[in-house]
């Protein structure tokens, strides 16, 4: 409650309680979806955020800690009671972590069930992906999370296909240009050393799809500083590899 009545100072336009994170220097500490674990302290905190800020307060969870515990029905009827407005549900365990395919079926159950908003979660890679979970579930909205590293024209990709439009992915000089340009915001925040360490996950999932991609990643992480990861990005924008056309992220969910 007194971390919900801090960041409501700053003017959010809600706050999202994360009982899903699998990470396990989280979980260790009882966060995340450890909570999946004791319902009742879940429902403790809800409570105690609801009744702190003058804000939605919403939630997101997973369909249980593992295949042997799936407890999705009772947490979000537990959720809804407690006061949160809506509810994103990932479609895995938390013992999945982000492996194998996301089950969207529990959601369309848990839609049909609920009285609150439902936003579907897990392996919407592309536009063909949104629109399938949307038909499939029934949900609501659509939370895009791992999706959009590396590829921020997701969601135009995704508004066009809601309005029927032909999408026409980034050319590669526009994917290394927003890179280069979002590795210098990164250095900006954490400075030159801690930005380039922070940043190298993401851009690894930038060049994903490129042709000769792995080189190109070993190239950049050998540099230590902006200007030598600036310049290895555009070396291989003038080059004919980067000219070919890039792989589109593919549909994963069954």
């Amino acid at each position: 409650a007194e971390a919900a009545r801090t960041a409501a100072r700053v003017g959010p336009d809600l706050i999202d309680l994360n009982f899903g994170c699998p990470v396990k220097k989280v979980v260790r500490k009882n966060g995340g979806s450890a909570l999946l674990c004791n319902l009742p302290l879940m429902e403790d905190i809800v409570r105690a955020v609801v009744d702190a800020v003058d804000l939605p307060v919403t939630a997101k969870t997973r369909l249980g800690w593992s295949q042997g515990t799936v407890n999705y029905m009772e947490t979000v009827a537990m959720l809804e009671e407690a006061g949160a407005c809506a509810i994103t549900m990932h479609g895995r365990t938390r013992d999945q972590g982000f492996k194998g395919i996301a089950d969207w079926h529990p959601i369309g159950e848990i839609k049909a069930a609920a009285t609150v908003p439902i936003v579907g979660n897990g392996d919407v890679w592309n536009a063909d992906d949104y629109l399938r979970i949307r038909r499939e579930t029934g949900c609501d909205a659509v939370m895009i999370a791992r999706g959009a590293m590396g590829n921020p024209w997701i969601f135009a990709e995704i508004k066009a296909a809601i309005r029927g439009e032909a999408w026409e992915p980034p050319t590669a000089g526009e994917v290394i240009e927003v890179l280069v340009d979002h590795v210098g915001r990164q250095m900006d925040l954490y400075r030159e050393h801690l930005g380039i360490t922070r940043m190298r996950r993401q851009m690894a999932c930038y060049l994903k799809g490129f042709p000769g991609a792995s080189g190109l990643r070993q190239a950049i992480f050998r540099e230590d500083t902006r200007d030598g990861v600036v310049r290895v990005l555009r070396e291989f924008g003038g080059t004919e590899a980067a000219r070919a056309p890039r792989r589109q992220p593919s549909a994963v969910a069954a």
